[in-house]
């Protein structure tokens, strides 16, 4: 799905995500949204409400504890609070990154919340996704729609907690809500993602935007020139755009493509991927020569990520020879795969990367039978539930989101300590959800309400230097990641995944490779 600047939303909402970026070209593009409008809840919650306390949620602290077999003085782990740790010195003038509309980033504010004064925290919703999704032919498990059709009472659930737990640092949580239309915002990501940008700055004096669907990663520009931080699921995003919007762009769940591709190329190369393929049998083929063929859109962070994919395969000694681009927006993308489709078959491709659901559809309808390569960017169980089975056999790759790699009931049902105590919120605040659906939600309000914690004040520049100082970050949604003042993007580990044709789903294999 496409999202401002070329990132991709997806994992736990891949029901968004995919059924954009499916249809569209891989879970990570992007996509501009038409809001229904904005409005403000009060998010007061239940005095002394059940519910886990605070700290069975978070991160160590110390920035050393995030680095791999280093000490820290920060404590508390899993189960503690956010730790001891210093967190990190931040450097004051501006950013050295620029706007959207091209001039410096306001340096993040010391301005801290008057004492008990209420923060309103920005988020998003997509009311018309299940009338999109069924208007474009692409489905998802009932856990996956429910993590889209079900925000707006999962996020007041998040905050009734928070809120009945003291707030953040005694500031009860007031939410401001954008209701994004997919179908609007599937034609025209820009006015979409401006509005949103100008309801949440503008109209609500957001103190920071939780982007709850992942469909608001193209407003980054925009409110990072206002001085808003976004805390974004599973964007595509590398180091680079990192640095640039470094005061106003945090991820708990994903990793930037600069550590992931390089990784998982080599575990591509390792598994013997490269080999050789008959696409007309769509079976193994040693004596077919490797032909390999790319395609995406047609932006910066697009072109990063093909650009490393490439370099990466040809340190393997594995070459790309054939890349099909094209730009943004529904209108584009029928024609576009179908070209793709025809020219990588009469040019001999292969190995594909990076398809989306219409290119599937019409290889089968070719009878064109390539082996795909898929990452957690594309969304592999979406693909799996959309996608012709015999056009996925052979199809492999590395996943970082497990509820948006593989079937999730081949998972367990808690994948981390996160993921219980998740549940026991939502169970105490009337959503009694025994599954993933809810996991984003918690993640992307505890970051916030952790990092503060961390640096013991509300204001964007306190968020900054605590979220920098969490060190190692536990999830519900995926493995341990690390917050330090070069990770904004925390996940850490990936597994490999195959199509397993027993179930016509993709199923982990092997233990969890760690990117550093």
């Amino acid at each position: 799905m496409r999202i401002g600047h070329g990132r991709r939303v997806g994992g736990w909402r891949l029901v968004v995500s995919c059924a954009l970026s499916s249809v569209l070209a891989a879970c990570g593009t992007t996509v501009a949204l038409s809001g229904a409008g904005s409005g403000q809840l009060g998010g007061q919650g239940v005095a002394n409400g059940p519910g886990p306390g605070p700290g069975s949620y978070g991160g160590s602290g110390g920035i050393a504890a995030s680095r791999p077999g280093a000490s820290s003085a920060g404590s508390g782990g899993v189960n503690g609070t956010a730790g001891g740790g210093t967190p990190a010195a931040v450097a004051g003038g501006t950013s050295a990154g620029t706007s959207g509309g091209g001039g410096q980033l306001p340096a993040p504010s010391t301005k801290v919340v008057s004492a008990g004064a209420p923060i309103v925290l920005g988020y998003s919703t997509a009311g018309d996704y299940s009338a999109f999704a069924s208007s474009v032919g692409v489905g998802g498990s009932a856990a996956q729609n429910a993590s889209v059709t079900n925000i707006k009472p999962m996020t007041e659930a998040m905050v009734s907690w928070i809120n009945a737990h003291g707030g953040i640092l005694g500031h009860p949580v007031q939410l401001a809500q954008y209701d994004f239309n997919i179908a609007e915002y599937a034609q025209d990501p820009a006015s979409t993602e401006q509005a949103a940008c100008t309801a949440w700055t503008q109209d609500d004096h957001a103190f920071a935007v939780v982007d709850t669907a992942g469909v608001a990663a193209g407003a980054l520009p925009c409110l990072a020139a206002r001085g808003t931080p976004l805390v974004e699921p599973d964007m595509l995003i590398n180091q680079a755009e990192i640095n640039r919007y470094r005061p106003y762009v945090w991820d708990p769940t994903a990793m930037t493509v600069d550590r992931y591709i390089p990784a998982l190329v080599d575990r591509l190369v390792a598994r013997r991927f490269f080999t050789g393929w008959n696409t007309t049998t769509g079976t193994p083929s040693a004596a077919t020569p490797v032909r390999v063929g790319i395609m995406h859109f047609d932006d910066p962070v697009w072109n990063v990520y093909a650009n490393l994919y490439k370099s990466e395969l040809a340190h393997d000694g594995v070459k790309v020879t054939d890349e099909v681009t094209y730009p943004h927006g529904l209108q584009n993308e029928s024609a576009d795969t179908q070209n793709a489709v025809l020219r990588f078959r009469a040019h001999g491709v292969t190995e594909v990367l990076n398809a989306n659901i219409l290119f599937y559809e019409d290889a089968q309808s070719q009878g064109y039978y390539p082996r795909y390569a898929l990452d957690s960017i594309i969304g592999p169980d979406v693909i799996a539930q959309n996608a012709p089975a015999q056009e996925l056999r052979g199809s492999e790759g590395e996943g970082y989101a497990p509820y948006g790699d593989v079937d999730p009931a081949s998972l367990p049902a808690e994948l981390t300590p996160a993921s219980h105590a998740c549940h026991e919120i939502m169970k105490a605040y009337g959503q009694d959800s025994t599954d993933y659906a809810p996991y984003g939600v918690c993640d992307l309000f505890m970051f916030i309400l952790k990092a503060a914690e961390a640096s013991k004040q509300v204001s964007v520049r306190g968020l900054l230097a605590g979220g920098e100082s969490l060190g190692t970050w536990v999830t519900a949604e995926t493995w341990t990641g690390y917050f330090a003042p070069d990770r904004h993007a925390a996940a850490r580990y990936f597994r490999d995944f195959a199509f397993d044709s027993s179930c016509t789903c993709y199923r982990y294999s092997g233990s969890l490779v760690d990117t550093g």
